[in-house]
């Protein structure tokens, strides 16, 4: 599996969006989106996806953790979104070090807050959940478990049981072709996975910086 490196290099649906406000989150899916073409041209670009804890969406008659996800330019420029929101749920600034090569796959299974904003489309048809903020867990809060696999997984290692397991959005964003039972572009909810192994125990999460 390739790594999915950032550096400082000098659509709507019918699913119930995320409440707004604050949430405990913790991050399932990490996806390299390779070259996308941007207001600004060609961008490499990464996915990054959260489950709400305490949160669920009945999907086709099953109960399915409620997910919120965002598209970043995979860049760590002092201006880029994705550190300012790397370096705010951390806790702390990137080093030197960490801005010369720093691995996005490594926050999959870490937990944050991620204040949820709402806002309509502009014939006012549908409510888009939209990330305002991101900050880290408060001292002594359990570290939370993902529901079921967690996901890393970069454009240049082609079609592989990761990727057919994608929703349909992501896959068209890959350049992978659609099936006919993927569920609808933007539905976000994820591959049906169920977890094989015992939840996490509620222990403290204690590190010094989630990843």
């Amino acid at each position: 599996m390739s790594k999915i490196i950032a550096k400082d290099s000098g659509g709507g649906t019918d699913f119930e969006p995320v409440p707004e406000g604050i949430h405990v989150c913790v991050c399932d899916a990490v996806i390299g989106l390779g070259l996308q073409q941007t207001n600004y041209g060609p961008k490499e670009q990464v996915y990054l996806r959260w489950q709400v804890v305490g949160q669920t969406v009945d999907i086709k008659g099953e109960q399915m953790p409620m997910v919120l996800g965002n598209v970043y330019t995979l860049s760590l420029a002092e201006k880029a979104n994705l550190r300012k929101h790397l370096e705010a749920w951390r806790g702390r600034k990137f080093t030197e070090t960490e801005l010369a090569g720093f691995d996005i796959g490594s926050v999959v299974g870490a937990g944050c807050q991620i204040q949820v904003v709402h806002n309509q489309s502009a014939d006012k048809t549908k409510t888009y959940a939209n990330i305002g903020s991101i900050m880290g867990l408060p001292a002594g809060t359990p570290k939370p478990a993902v529901v079921g696999q967690t996901i890393v997984y970069n454009h240049d290692e082609g079609e592989t049981t990761v990727s057919m397991s994608l929703p349909a959005f992501l896959r068209k964003k890959l350049g992978l072709e659609v099936q006919d039972k993927q569920r609808e572009p933007g539905s976000d909810d994820g591959p049906k996975q169920q977890s094989n192994t015992a939840p996490a125990p509620d222990v403290p999460y204690n590190d010094e910086i989630p990843f």
